[in-house]
């Protein structure tokens, strides 16, 4: 019996974005340098808009933008809610992440703009 369902056709990955990862540490005195974001990977991705999301709505804030970010994966990518993407130089913070069917093919991603 076979169940996998989920595909997304290569042409459905079209736009361009870039996951960035916080590095921090210290300098010669142990005295912590500034935070530095380097690029983690950058590739493409199928996006999906959702404009309202129930969290949000129950605590009255606005103005938060949340895409869904589908994008190709990979064993040795592991993707936390400590990283960031850029897309259409907007900066979107990781809420979640996760590895579709636990099959390293796809990995969904959900993001959100304070604007």
């Amino acid at each position: 019996m076979k169940i996998d369902k989920f595909e997304i056709k290569p042409h459905e990955f079209r736009h361009p974005i870039e996951i960035q990862r916080c590095v921090s540490g210290t300098d010669n005195d142990n005295i912590p340098v500034e935070k530095q974001w380097n690029k983690l990977i950058k590739t493409r991705a199928k996006i999906v808009t959702n404009k309202t999301d129930e969290e949000n709505m129950m605590s009255g804030k606005s103005g938060i933008d949340i895409k869904t970010f589908y994008i190709r994966g990979s064993r040795s990518l592991e993707i936390t809610s400590k990283d960031r993407i850029v897309y259409n130089n907007k900066i979107y913070n990781i809420k979640s992440s996760n590895n579709i069917q636990e099959k390293c093919i796809y990995i969904e991603i959900k993001a959100e703009f304070i604007g």
